[in-house]
């Protein structure tokens, strides 16, 4: 799953220590220059969409403090970051609670995997996306769900999606 991250404050032209004011400055500033009502440039709506997201997220605390640890993972400033930038999610659980990822014997399910890209807004407060996957038993289309703070690069485990492992026999229903 590929993710673009978009750093607010880059954004708005401000730095991350920015006071709530001038971060309010900022965006009225950049609101004035991209209103769709007012605005001559052709991508005007897009950018006002952009900036009103970069206001929202950093004019409330309670956001701009999640807002800041994920951007903090994602410049690698994170104190789970160990300089990988292809850090699994079972990696970075093992690096915090020491435990083994299960050999791959040990699924009845083989992984499949695909590539799903999302908006900076399911990213950021998560969703869900129907994804249609074929398998040894056929295609079919499941409802994922992506979870709140998702980062680029992240991998979702859908289990008993994928194909049947060599130790596996199909599920029978009674």
């Amino acid at each position: 799953m590929d993710v673009e991250f978009t750093d607010y404050y880059k954004v708005l032209g401000v730095d991350p220590s920015a006071s709530a004011a001038e971060i309010k400055h900022a965006y009225k500033k950049l609101a004035r220059k991209y209103h769709p009502d007012v605005s001559d440039e052709a991508d005007a709506v897009e950018k006002f969409q952009v900036v009103s997201d970069a206001y929202d997220n950093l004019k409330n605390d309670d956001k701009r403090a999640e807002y800041d640890q994920l951007r903090a993972y994602i410049n690698g400033e994170s104190q789970y970051f160990n300089g990988d930038r292809n850090l699994s999610f079972d990696d970075l659980l093992s690096s915090i609670f020491g435990r083994s990822r299960p050999s791959f014997n040990d699924y009845p399910v083989q992984d499949s995997h695909h590539t799903l890209e999302i908006t900076l807004e399911e990213a950021y407060h998560g969703g869900t996306r129907q994804l249609r996957i074929s398998n040894s038993q056929g295609e079919k289309t499941i409802n994922v769900n992506i979870p709140k703070g998702i980062t680029a690069g992240r991998q979702l485990r859908l289990a008993g999606q994928g194909n049947l492992g060599p130790m596996a026999r199909p599920a029978t229903c009674t």
